[in-house]
């Protein structure tokens, strides 16, 4: 109905929006891309590390903020490329909470390994609006990361509270979260509806630090 960019029409297959968060007073929608766009085309979406992470006004029903989202090389995950060489496009963000005002946890993952960060909205600049017309040349997309502060952008701060790697026994396709206190998390698995025979699991975890 209009209320988010048209930009983001040229989403990925399977990449739209998978995560979304609601601030302490309810007031703000949090949301992220899975995956950066295929702006301009899907060679863009395969190498590009930049993500689209929305605020949206539920009562004015529009959004305030679009931010860009950094995800990680694949080369840390490192369970992942235990037997090969994974790919930029692999990396995706499965799952976000909002843990105070313009405070996110965010979930970036591949399959084997899950890394949650810390996310704070203060010191990012908001994406400039030529960022979401398709006739910008290059597009967000085909930036790199060095080229970002000459565009005008800042992007999201992350800090790193849990790498399931340097945690034995973790399942695989951890993909949500659940935030009960400031150190205690349960994380779920995607079980891909059983096809294959795979359990839901659940696993309590408890940060060495709490949220800040």
């Amino acid at each position: 109905h209009g209320k988010l960019p048209a930009i983001l029409v040229k989403r990925e297959l399977n990449r739209g929006l998978e995560s979304i968060a609601v601030s302490p007073d309810e007031a703000t929608l949090y949301f992220v891309m899975q995956s950066p766009l295929a702006n301009p085309d899907e060679a863009a979406f395969k190498s590009s590390r930049l993500l689209r992470l929305f605020s949206f006004d539920r009562k004015a029903e529009a959004v305030k903020h679009e931010y860009v989202y950094q995800i990680d090389t694949p080369d840390a995950f490192k369970a992942d490329n235990a037997k090969k060489a994974r790919k930029q496009g692999d990396v995706k963000v499965s799952e976000m909470a909002a843990i105070g005002p313009d405070r996110l946890l965010v979930l970036e993952r591949i399959s084997k390994t899950t890394l949650l960060y810390e996310v704070d909205l203060a010191g990012a600049t908001p994406l400039p609006a030529r960022f979401d017309d398709v006739a910008t040349k290059p597009s967000l997309e085909q930036l790199q990361s060095e080229d970002l502060a000459a565009a005008g952008i800042v992007p999201l701060k992350k800090t790193l509270i849990f790498n399931s790697d340097d945690h034995a026994g973790m399942p695989d396709k951890i993909e949500g979260v659940a935030v009960i206190d400031p150190k205690t998390l349960v994380l779920v698995t995607d079980n891909d509806f059983g096809i294959d025979g795979a359990k839901t699991k659940m696993v309590r975890v408890t940060l060495d630090k709490p949220l800040n």
